[in-house]
C-alpha cells in the first residue's frame, strides 16, 4: 500500500517537471521594459525632428543672406551717405536716422551672419548624436523583442509539455480504475480519493502560476517540497500507526 501511494504520489507531482524546467531555463532574460524605451525613443524622435526643422531654416537664412563683402560694401556707402547728409547745410534729420537705421540693420545682419555657422555646426553634432541614441534604442527594442518572442515560445512549448503531462496522468489513473477496482478504490475511496484530487489540483494551479510568471523558482519549489513532504509524512504515520484490531488479526496470522 504505501508503494502504491507513493507511485500516486509520483503521478500528480509528474506535471510539475516542465515547471522546473520552465524556471531554468526559460526565464533567463530580464524583463523588458519596452514603456521606457518606448519614450525615450519618442524623444529623441521629436527632438531629431526639431534639430533637422532648425538646421533647414538656418541653411535657407544663410543661402539668402548677402556675403560679407556685399554687407560691408553696402555700410561703408551708407556711411559714406550719412556723413554727407550730416553735413548739409540743413541737414535733415529724418534722411540721416534712415540712413543710420540701414546702417544698423546691415549691421545686425553681418552679426547674424557670423553666428549662423557656430550655430549650425552645434545642431548638427547634436542631431548627430541623437540620431546614434536613436539606433541603440532601437537596437534595444529589437533585442528585447527578440527576446521576449523566445520566451513566449519557451512559454508555449511548456504549456503544450504540461498538457501533455497533465493528459498522461489523467489517463493513466483512468487506466487503472478500469483494469484494479482494488487498486482504484484504495487510491481514490474515501478521504484518500479527496486529498488525491485536492493534491492535483493544487499542483496543476501551483505549474499554472509558474508558467505565467505568479511566482518564481523559490516558491514554486517551496510549494511544490511542501506538498510533497506532506504527502510523505502522512503516508509513513499511516502505514507506522496501525488499529488494534489490525494489530491483532497480524499476530493471529503469524502464529
Amino acid at each position: 500500500m504505501k508503494s502504491l501511494r507513493l507511485a500516486t504520489l509520483a503521478l500528480a507531482l509528474l506535471p510539475s517537471i516542465p515547471l522546473f524546467a520552465f524556471n531554468l531555463f526559460g526565464k533567463q532574460a530580464e524583463a523588458p521594459n519596452f514603456g521606457a524605451l518606448s519614450n525615450q525613443r519618442d524623444e529623441l524622435a521629436e527632438k531629431i525632428a526639431g534639430y533637422e526643422k532648425s538646421i533647414a531654416e538656418l541653411e535657407h537664412e544663410k543661402a539668402t543672406m548677402p556675403e560679407h563683402d556685399a554687407i560691408a560694401t553696402r555700410i561703408r556707402t551708407a556711411q559714406a551717405d550719412l556723413k554727407k547728409a550730416q553735413k548739409e547745410a540743413t541737414p535733415n534729420q529724418e534722411q540721416i536716422q534712415g540712413i543710420q537705421n540701414y546702417i544698423d540693420d546691415l549691421t545686425a545682419q553681418e552679426k547674424r551672419r557670423q553666428e549662423i555657422p557656430p550655430v549650425l555646426a552645434e545642431q548638427q553634432k547634436q542631431l548627430a548624436v541623437d540620431k546614434r541614441d536613436l539606433r541603440k534604442v532601437e537596437a534595444q527594442i529589437e533585442e528585447q523583442l527578440a527576446a521576449a518572442l523566445r520566451n513566449d515560445n519557451y512559454t508555449t512549448t511548456i504549456s503544450v509539455a504540461f498538457t501533455i503531462l497533465v493528459s498522461v496522468v489523467i489517463i493513466g489513473f483512468y487506466f487503472i480504475a478500469l483494469r484494479r477496482e482494488r487498486i482504484a478504490e484504495a487510491i481514490f475511496a474515501g478521504e484518500q480519493g479527496m486529498q488525491f484530487v485536492t493534491l492535483f489540483l493544487i499542483v496543476i494551479a501551483i505549474i499554472l502560476f509558474g508558467i505565467m510568471g505568479t511566482l518564481e523558482g523559490k516558491e514554486l519549489s517551496a510549494l511544490l517540497g511542501g506538498l510533497s513532504g506532506y504527502i510523505l509524512g502522512r503516508t509513513g504515520r499511516a502505514t507506522d500507526q496501525k488499529t488494534p484490531p489490525q494489530a491483532e488479526s497480524d499476530s493471529r496470522r503469524a502464529v
